[in-house]
């Protein structure tokens, strides 16, 4: 039965820790991290159809000379960067740059070093064609046709927040990757599980899990809720928590209330049991109901009256003394 237990609650938690190792594949899968901290060099710009066209969308580069459009990108009715613009083997390829790469807003840039997203221009690229043909005299028509499709935009290029974003994924990854792969050590061998494992500061634990096994087969002392109380141990079940208590080591039990506050301003009241054994381990139920706290440390203060019962600095101060 104990072994059955840890095995279901380590295959629920294995399954969510592997929905979450899907997540955060997915997002290693569709942002191209390693692609953003280490672009693509380049040196000659009218690469960049070519580029993109074979996926490669984040690029640096250093671009000799650089001209002022006469126009600004606006975001949210913030100026957050300008359009630049150069022409190569006859192509005139168009660059979006922050406000810290053209402070001031320079007819002329030069030697810009740029790290940068390609990207198709789209709409905005479009207007922007549209405006500068009539400000240089041409048509729309005649602009467009020696005019990049594919913007230079270095304003979308943000570094340091891909970087935070990829060190969270990444650690996100390696906690539940450790998740998983714990869960289903917990499934091949239960005796890992920290419920079983935490019993060798008592002796044998095979032995102990033997004991224990047998009593749950018996008609138990007391069964309340998550709550079984065997001859020799507390257990206490829920659908993702086992704890195996030995009920001689236990040397100090108390509760505490929890008012939880819903909508429509309903509240409910609900007690945490606390539970400390020798050697220092603390066992926590919370959200239960009052019935089920005080039948068991009833049952606790009757089987060893040695038992701290109940919250107080004295025996917060005894019971450290005797772990």
């Amino acid at each position: 039965m104990i072994y059955h237990k840890i095995r279901i609650i380590s295959l629920k938690r294995l399954f969510y820790a592997a929905a979450m190792l899907m997540i955060t594949c997915a997002i290693f899968h569709y942002i191209p991290f390693f692609d953003i901290i280490w672009p693509a060099q380049i040196k000659d710009p009218s690469t960049i159809v070519e580029l993109y066209q074979d996926g490669i969308t984040y690029v640096e580069l250093t671009a000799d000379t650089l001209y002022y459009s006469g126009y600004d990108y606006v975001e949210n009715g913030k100026v957050t960067g300008s359009y630049y613009y150069n022409i190569y083997d006859g192509t005139c390829i168009y660059f979006l740059l922050s406000n810290t790469q053209c402070s001031g807003r320079p007819e002329t840039l030069s030697n810009v070093f740029i790290k940068a997203r390609l990207q198709s221009g789209g709409k905005l690229l479009s207007e922007l064609i549209q405006q500068m043909s009539a400000d240089l005299g041409w048509t729309p028509q005649g602009l467009s046709s020696v005019s990049s499709r594919i913007l230079i935009n270095a304003v979308d290029y943000l570094l340091l927040k891909h970087i935070i974003f990829f060190a969270i994924t990444l650690l996100v990854f390696a906690v539940y990757m450790i998740i998983f792969l714990n869960m289903l050590s917990y499934m091949i061998f239960p005796l890992l599980h920290p419920s079983c494992y935490h019993l060798r500061r008592y002796g044998s634990v095979r032995e102990q899990i033997t004991q224990a096994e047998q009593e749950l087969h018996e008609i138990p002392m007391l069964k309340e809720g998550i709550f079984t109380v065997t001859e020799h141990y507390l257990f206490i079940f829920t659908s993702i928590k086992l704890h195996i208590i030995p009920l001689e080591e236990i040397i100090w039990a108390y509760k505490h209330s929890n008012l939880h506050r819903f909508r429509l301003r309903k509240l409910k009241l609900t007690y945490t049991l606390r539970v400390t054994a020798r050697k220092g381990l603390v066992f926590v139920a919370d959200s239960q109901p009052k019935e089920d706290v005080d039948a068991v440390l009833d049952y606790i203060s009757q089987y060893n009256p040695e038992v701290l019962i109940g919250y107080s600095k004295k025996n917060e101060r005894l019971a450290r003394a005797h772990q």
